[in-house]
């Protein structure tokens, strides 16, 4: 169960339970699992959105994301720092405490550009790959990224027959376009 609140927190849900079902002895469950410099690759090969939406991910997940936890780092330092008894001391934590929070906003700008390029569904045209399902399928893809999910999610199928086309193999769905 612990695990499950996790991921769920991990990917921005607020989620309560009764608190004899987690184990607060346990680890994260989501370290990142990408370094620093793997995301930079992914995101500059990226050919669509989801492609970064998902490098991004690494890095504004709330809780686990490497950001906020720069962000946790910084805090811990700052009352570290704050103990040591020196004159300067509370001037240099205080500082910290100030850039903390100015990164935090930061963070949750980011995370909402993020949450803004989930939105777009498309390639990017100056890194053209091959072409997505909606082109081999003859649908069309403004429809494919109605009926698509966040790419960090898990689609759950409702029963919509429109939900044919995601599970369809690529040539087998017809077009259901405007006849001339």
């Amino acid at each position: 169960m612990t695990q499950g609140v996790d991921h769920l927190q991990a990917n921005g849900y607020a989620f309560a339970c009764p608190a004899e079902l987690l184990d607060p002895g346990l680890p994260p469950a989501l370290p990142p699992t990408r370094s620093l410099a793997q995301v930079s690759e992914a995101i500059a090969e990226a050919g669509h959105t989801r492609e970064v939406v998902d490098a991004l991910s690494e890095l504004t997940a709330p809780g686990d994301g490497v950001l906020d936890q720069v962000v946790g780092a910084l805090q811990v330092t700052a009352s570290w720092w704050e103990g040591l008894g020196g004159a300067s001391d509370p001037h240099y934590a205080a500082r910290l405490r100030y850039i903390a929070a100015m990164a935090e906003g930061y963070v949750r700008e980011i995370r909402a550009m993020r949450g803004d390029l989930a939105d777009r569904h498309t390639a990017h045209p100056g890194l053209a790959r091959p072409a997505p399902q909606a082109a081999a399928s003859g649908v069309d893809a403004r429809v494919l990224a109605a009926l698509a999910a966040s790419p960090t999610s898990t689609r759950a199928l409702t029963g919509h027959p429109a939900e044919s086309v995601l599970t369809a193999a690529p040539g087998t769905v017809r077009s259901t376009g405007p006849r001339r």
